[in-house]
């Protein structure tokens, strides 16, 4: 039940931010409209039995007057924004975890069909065994923690009618005695079944084998991720704590911004009966609070939670066309761009106005990748005697070069830094080894004639 609204901001046009924000499911006013109807309704309440003269008398207005003044001058005591932004990244990196684990079965089934060769049926019927056992497994774990699952199979005989269990596979499962979920057993029927078709040749090497396995064990973590995260939710006194701060504050609201009538130091305060602005702050504190409660839960039935019903169709269906199809391929010819690299997709009209072709500078590459130094390259002539002196070139775009003689090994730097002051980066580089140390000079294509070999030098 996801609400998708990706399309409508599809442009920067001015419109399209009110087209979102005027869309009514899974939107904010669905969500807090009840909540802020009835704290309007009790504010002109209050505020009825206040400005009213039948029901509280000049003393009794006084006091109530001191008790807005106070309530007033403490209502920032409670740190709304700190307490909710905490706790909804906190949220939200749990509601993270559990989608990217929530279990897509393509990459096994990819695996089954690829290393399970065959045309038999009973190949064939192998391969869909195979995946429709892990299928059974995600089903068997979403029904333990999604209420969509738990209400579409409530029994194991519901699974049959659905075709993911045989009757035959279900009295094994009733068979084992176990208090405790028994998700695993489906994964334990594909080792076994996996290992049996190691024995008869089927699966033709134990390193697809393994591969296989893994696969199913990597998918078992997944879903064991999913479940953990159910067993152990966040602490209930911390949803109570930030739940009762922004209820209470918006309570103590009730009474805290009530305009007070004939008071002097507000007489240029307008009085509009109804507050706007602490209307305004409700939509925002509450709509972010209930965003916190829609991903504390995102198996449940709200509009943003995850369409658990939808992924388990996905994934029978897309791992039995899988295991069915896995050598049906086209024939392997030459594309299109075979005699050229620089063709490009044909584009509608619209869409070439977009096309890589417009574009100066490609957006897979750097921002300074059309850049052009002035300087070319320094170009270093290395010279190695037995006491370890050389010498660097610098030839710049004007074929004027410049020459640092004399300088040994243990002036490394200083002779780097000489040669960089000369221009500002090195093309390439490689590293050398020599008797004595190892370091970094810049590649020269002419050093392979050097004078001396006493240093040892080997390219590496």
């Amino acid at each position: 039940m996801t609400v998708s609204y990706h399309h409508e901001l599809a442009s920067l046009s001015p419109l399209a931010i009110f087209r979102v924000l005027f869309r009514w499911k899974g939107s904010v006013w669905k969500c807090i409209y009840k909540d802020l109807l009835v704290w309007t309704i009790l504010f002109l309440t209050i505020s009825f039995f206040y400005r009213s003269n039948y029901f509280l008398d000049a003393k009794q207005k006084i006091i109530f007057e001191n008790l807005v003044h106070y309530f007033d001058t403490r209502l920032q005591y409670i740190p709304m924004t700190f307490i909710l932004g905490f706790f909804v990244n906190t949220i939200l990196l749990r509601w993270s975890n559990i989608f990217i684990n929530i279990g897509y079965i393509e990459s096994y089934a990819l695996f089954t069909a690829n290393y399970i060769h065959g045309e038999g049926e009973s190949v064939r019927q192998l391969r869909r065994t195979l995946v429709r056992y892990l299928c059974l497994t995600q089903v068997f774990m979403l029904r333990d923690i999604s209420l969509q699952v738990k209400k579409r199979f409530p029994t194991t005989d519901s699974l049959i009618n659905a075709g993911i269990l045989l009757k035959e596979e279900k009295e094994k499962l009733d068979s084992i005695e176990l208090q405790y979920s028994k998700y695993w057993i489906p994964i334990q029927w594909i080792h076994s079944t996996a290992l049996k078709a190691r024995k008869e040749k089927i699966i033709t090497s134990d390193l697809l084998y393994w591969k296989l396995c893994a696969e199913v064990d990597k998918f078992r973590y997944n879903l064991q991720l999913l479940y953990n995260y159910d067993w152990v939710p966040i602490p209930l006194v911390y949803s109570q704590v930030v739940f009762l701060a922004v209820y209470i504050h918006f309570f103590i609201c009730l009474i805290s911004q009530q305009f007070i009538v004939n008071n002097k130091t507000t007489t240029n305060d307008l009085d509009l009966i109804v507050p706007i602005m602490t209307m305004i702050e409700f939509v925002f504190f509450t709509g972010w609070l209930k965003v916190a409660q829609a991903l504390l839960n995102p198996f449940g039935n709200d509009d943003d939670d995850f369409q658990c019903n939808y992924l388990i169709d996905k994934n029978l269906a897309t791992s039995f066309c899988i295991a069915d199809n896995y050598d049906r391929v086209p024939e392997v010819r030459p594309d299109l761009f075979w005699r050229s690299y620089d063709r490009f997709p044909a584009s509608t009209g619209a869409a070439s106005i977009r096309s890589a072709v417009n574009f100066k500078n490609s957006p897979v590459s750097g921002g300074l990748a059309h850049y052009l130094h002035p300087l070319v390259s320094w170009i270093p002539e290395l010279k190695i005697e037995l006491n370890i002196v050389y010498n660097c070139r610098i030839t710049k775009r004007d074929q004027t070069t410049s020459v640092c003689e004399g300088l040994r090994v243990t002036d490394l730097e200083k002779a780097m830094n000489v040669a960089a002051s000369h221009h500002h980066h090195f093309d390439k580089s490689v590293q050398y080894s020599t008797s004595q140390t190892n370091y970094f000079v810049p590649w020269d294509p002419s050093m392979n004639n050097d004078r001396n070999n006493d240093a040892e030098i080997t390219r590496l």
